[in-house]
């Protein structure tokens, strides 16, 4: 994945005396905030808001050869600035623009990816709210790349059982004010072939899945190969993780 650099910081004046004061720049991640990983919905979106169903954990299947997305949940605490009756426009509304990622191993060190930390770019939006509450959107983050070499990448984080993927979104108000949120450290199981069932039925005497006749209904997904199991019959014609009992990374 081609990443690129972006890295904010706000301005602040900090007051040494009656007399004096110093400038400096620190990192605002209470105005924006990511409240956690949203579930996918049936009709394949990111619902924005608070009561949304979130992910303790993400679950990602190699073998789909897929990169793994998060529905980053964003808060917005920015006080309103519109006023219509003074012909004021809001500018406290948050452009989301990506987020920078880092992929960790459950010691602690990068893993191996050709990128790594990296930028993900993406786009939301996130209004603000309405008297203590703040408001909220989603941003669509590529939080672990897909790497079809060197194998051993690949191989490394299952060995490793899963990664955690650090998310800090970014993005300007309408005002002009370069904004981040918080780190969002999110676990992610990394397997081969684990979200995907073979059923009664399903499967052949020679272990290859049956692509027609079989008595499980074809399933569909979202994004194959994260958080859901699919059965075979649903994407043994694209996947060789679903083609076979008997498949192996690299097949």
């Amino acid at each position: 994945m081609r990443g690129f650099s972006r890295k904010f910081s706000t301005c602040v004046v900090l007051v040494a005396g009656a007399g004096a004061a110093s400038s400096g720049c620190v990192d605002n991640q209470s105005t924006l905030f990511v409240l956690g990983a949203a579930k996918i919905s049936g009709d394949c979106t990111y619902e924005a808001s608070a009561s949304t169903l979130t992910l303790a954990e993400g679950v990602y299947d190699v073998g789909f050869k897929r990169s793994y997305q998060v529905g980053l949940i964003l808060g917005n605490q920015m006080a309103s600035r519109g006023a219509k009756a003074r012909s004021r426009t809001e500018t406290s509304r948050i452009l989301l623009e990506g987020a920078e990622v880092t992929v960790r191993d459950p010691s602690g060190s990068l893993v191996r990816l050709k990128q790594n930390p990296f930028s993900s770019p993406g786009a939301g939006f996130v209004d603000v709210g309405t008297g203590n509450d703040p408001g909220y959107g989603t941003l669509s983050v590529v939080a672990i790349p897909y790497e079809d070499e060197p194998k051993g990448v690949l191989q490394d984080m299952i060995t490793s059982g899963y990664v955690i993927a650090e998310m800090k979104a970014f993005g300007h108000t309408l005002g002009g004010q370069a904004v981040e949120s918080n780190t969002f450290s999110f676990p992610i199981a990394v397997c081969y072939g684990c979200l995907v069932s073979f059923p009664l039925g399903s499967v052949a005497t020679d272990g290859k899945c049956l692509l027609s006749g079989s008595a499980e209904a074809a399933t569909t997904s979202c994004l194959a190969g994260q958080d859901e199991v699919v059965g075979c019959t649903s994407c043994a014609a694209k996947f060789s993780v679903c083609a076979s009992l008997d498949a192996k990374l690299g097949d």
